[in-house]
């Protein structure tokens, strides 16, 4: 994936790009009418050759290049386009869904525009500190993005934002948001109706992304998103192939379903055996960037895919990530209660609450309760505050208020938890390092997917008592059988476990004796008793601990980083002002 960094000064932009290590300068593009910049991917919403659009994209002045961008594209996209109603500003616009990060920072009058913090300071920026209020915040509110970094002074574009930038500010601003096709008035009203558009908009999405590629390499779980991406691509006539994990822990190994899919979808798959020995419970990133990253289990898929991708010599590494979230696996009664409030209490509701009591394996009576006590809550997206561990006395930041947290419009409840589920998304990206280092590719995560799953009431998500069912139903045609029915799910908890047990010594010393105890952030005594005890039946805490030892894990290789690259600065030669 392209990685970059620029700056921007006195309203001029630098030269072009610094770009990263894969060296991809074919996804740097110059907009002359506008004098502009585009970097990442871009697709036109509907089918058409390439260079139609791209010309036109070409002479537009910047005004209009930012409606065309908004209205007719979709991709994995940043565009920097000089404003032209005010001197010496610069808009920048991040594409509603995608991986290619954009981050701003002021300093000594330049503003840096980049992707890789590295790269960055070899364009002139100095290491700012730690903001160690992004770090609580990102630790009482998991998952929910907000403008600043664990950085000072840099700043975050959220996807779907613009940013207006003169000499001195950054003012954010929301292009895209959720809510439009969340409202109850642009929902589809049948199940076919769903099921055409899911299906067509996953096709259209790999028809766009197979242009390019030759060869994919898929990371094959077994589950249903990720068997959607492999029967899906492979109707695109490009070669496939790819890898499954396979433990020795019930639950986590999927193999005898990635078999079925691999032999469908003719994926050339190879099985690695994966023992939670493997799992390194304290991976510190090497190249730290503003936001914390490598996420324990991801750390380990980037040591065990990377290998296996460079042997293929693949084009592009696809995933099934975030799946869940845009394929609406609700864990809660809302389909029910939109029922409900959609129809009243008559057969729709009744057909919801008997789908919910079987895909949950509980009475109809019970989900009747759970349903109706639901619709009887406020309505909003709240975001759930999590303090285990943290010092009694620290002081707890209030929660961000993203934009996309204010529902807009007739949306009900459930759909409202889908958009906060779809919010939550932009962790996925964060967490896998191997972007750095190849094209990847989340189709699920795709804006033209988002959107349609969006129409998608979700009632129909669950039809039948199966997760995603308008998703099974989709591709029924593609999915093995074993696939198409199989209610079970992936779970690496016990995995986890095991990997936590083995490292309950190290967690304690690394968090207990590390930098966010000695910031005060967190609470060392019940901590240190949680860790010195054996891991209990169904104990699931340890996932907070690995939360823990992540940010620390981010703030030591940030500290490490930083001390080097300021090493690096005193050794330079002084240069003397030019005459």
């Amino acid at each position: 994936m392209l990685t970059y960094a620029l700056t921007w000064r006195d309203g001029v932009l630098g030269d072009l790009p610094m770009v990263g290590e894969m060296g991809e300068e074919s996804l740097v593009r110059h907009l002359p009418g506008s004098n502009g910049l585009l970097l990442g991917r871009v697709y036109p919403n509907h089918p058409e050759p390439a260079h139609h659009w791209l010309t036109a994209l070409d002479v537009l002045p910047a005004e209009d290049a930012q409606t065309f961008l908004k209205s007719h594209c979709w991709g994995d996209f940043i565009v920097l386009l000089p404003n032209s109603l005010k001197a010496n500003t610069l808009d920048v616009l991040r594409s509603p869904c995608g991986l290619l990060d954009c981050f701003l920072a002021h300093q000594d009058g330049t503003l840096y525009i980049f992707s890789d913090l590295a790269q960055a300071q070899r364009c002139g920026l100095s290491s700012p500190p730690i903001n160690w209020r992004f770090i609580t915040h990102s630790l009482c509110y998991a998952g929910l993005p907000e403008f600043d970094t664990g950085l000072d002074t840099v700043q975050q574009l959220l996807p779907g934002f613009s940013a207006t930038c003169d000499d001195t500010a950054i003012t954010f601003k929301s292009f895209w948001s959720p809510w439009p096709g969340a409202d109850r008035r642009q929902q589809y009203t049948t199940m076919a109706e769903s099921v055409f558009s899911l299906r067509a908009t996953v096709d259209h999405v790999m028809r766009s992304y197979s242009h390019t590629i030759q060869h994919g390499f898929i990371e094959l779980s077994g589950g249903l998103d990720s068997s959607i991406v492999a029967t899906c691509l492979s109707r695109q006539k490009i070669r496939l192939s790819g890898f499954n994990l396979v433990t020795s822990v019930p639950g986590a190994d999927e193999r005898i379903y990635a078999r079925d899919v691999a032999e469908s979808a003719q994926v050339s798959l190879v099985y690695c055996p994966f023992d939670s020995s493997r799992v390194r419970a304290l991976p510190e990133p090497a190249r730290p960037g503003p936001l914390p990253g490598m996420e324990m289990l991801q750390a380990a898929v980037d040591d065990i895919s990377q290998p296996l991708y460079q042997a293929a010599k693949a084009d592009a590494l696809f995933s099934g990530a975030g799946g869940d979230s845009v394929l609406c696996y609700l864990p809660t009664a809302a389909s029910a209660t939109d029922a409900l409030i959609a129809f009243g209490p008559g057969r729709r509701f009744l057909s919801a609450l008997q789908d919910l009591s079987a895909l949950h394996n509980i009475t109809l009576w019970k989900a009747g309760k759970l349903a109706i006590k639901k619709a009887l809550r406020r309505s909003g997206v709240d975001w759930k505050r999590n303090t285990l561990f943290l010092a009694p006395d620290l002081k707890v930041p209030v929660p961000f208020k993203h934009p996309w947290l204010q529902p807009e419009g007739r949306v009900l409840r459930g759909k409202a938890e889908h958009v906060r589920q779809i919010i939550s998304t932009k962790f996925f990206g964060e967490v896998m390092e191997r972007r750095a280092k190849v094209p990847v590719y989340l189709p699920l995560l795709a804006q033209p997917v988002v959107e349609t799953a969006l129409r998608i009431p979700t009632w129909f998500w669950f039809d039948g008592g199966y997760n995603r069912a308008v998703a099974r139903h989709a591709f029924a045609d593609r999915l093995p059988t074993s696939v198409r029915l199989r209610r079970s799910k992936g779970n690496f908890t016990s995995f986890n476990g095991l990997v936590f047990d083995r490292n309950r010594a190290a967690l304690q010393t690394y968090l207990c004796d590390g930098q966010l105890a000695g910031a005060g952030i967190l609470d060392i005594k019940p901590l240190a008793d949680y860790l010195s005890r054996p891991l209990k039946k169904r104990d699931a805490v340890f996932h907070r601990v690995f939360e823990l030892a992540r940010m620390e894990a981010w703030v030591r290789a940030t500290l490490k980083s930083s001390d080097s690259h300021r090493d690096e600065r005193d050794d330079l030669p002084d240069i003397p002002p030019s005459a």
